[in-house]
């Protein structure tokens, strides 16, 4: 059965009654969250912690609709404060490498101890350039050198290395022998053909 404002009534079949049984259902559970929310909202977000806010009541509101059924609601906010994200109270503090780079004295150490000086801060380089570039953040700078920034170190030294080598050529010390001269003697080409 479908009523309307007027209060006249459909008969509808079993199958169409049960789609708009469905419809009805969603409709009201919609009406009601939207009251809520404009409650919450008229209210101006004040929490149960928040001073301002009233404080020990219980809310009530009457709610008229279209049809001739009037809510009344109450709302007991019971809502909790959310607890604050848990912080490494212990964690030592930590160090600015670069603009982009930081991490503990200890964790520098290490990669001093392991890597040595000079590629530790090559390394840091590396990792201030890329954050700064793409803004990138990580949760820990120590674990990203050792994660892929050395790899990138050493890759960058292999082709430095080679590009080197190739400039270089022979070392200039070292003359190139060809087979077709090491075979005459000295006396063999001083006059010309």
């Amino acid at each position: 059965m479908l009523s309307a404002i007027d209060e006249e009534t459909l008969e509808l079949d079993p199958m169409s009654n049960a789609v708009f049984e469905l419809i009805k259902a969603q409709t009201e559970r919609a009406r009601d969250l939207s009251e809520k929310r404009k409650e919450s909202g008229s209210r101006g977000g004040a929490s149960t912690n928040n001073a301002n806010a009233e404080t020990g009541q219980a809310k009530t509101s009457t709610n008229t609709n279209t049809s001739t059924n009037t809510n009344t609601s109450t709302n007991t906010n019971t809502n909790t404060p959310a607890k604050p994200r848990k912080r490494d109270t212990d964690a030592p503090p930590k160090t600015q490498y670069a603009e982009f780079v930081s991490m503990t004295n200890d964790e520098h150490s290490s990669l001093v101890a392991k890597f040595g000086e000079t590629k530790t801060v090559r390394c840091i380089e590396i990792l201030d350039n890329y954050k700064g570039s793409k803004g990138k953040k990580y949760a820990s700078d120590y674990r990203t050198i050792l994660g892929w920034v050395v790899n990138r170190y050493d890759e960058e030294n292999q082709g430095a290395k080679s590009a080197q080598n190739r400039v270089q050529g022979t070392p200039q010390n070292q003359q190139r022998s060809n087979p077709f001269l090491d075979g005459l003697s000295e006396g063999d080409y001083d006059e010309p053909l």
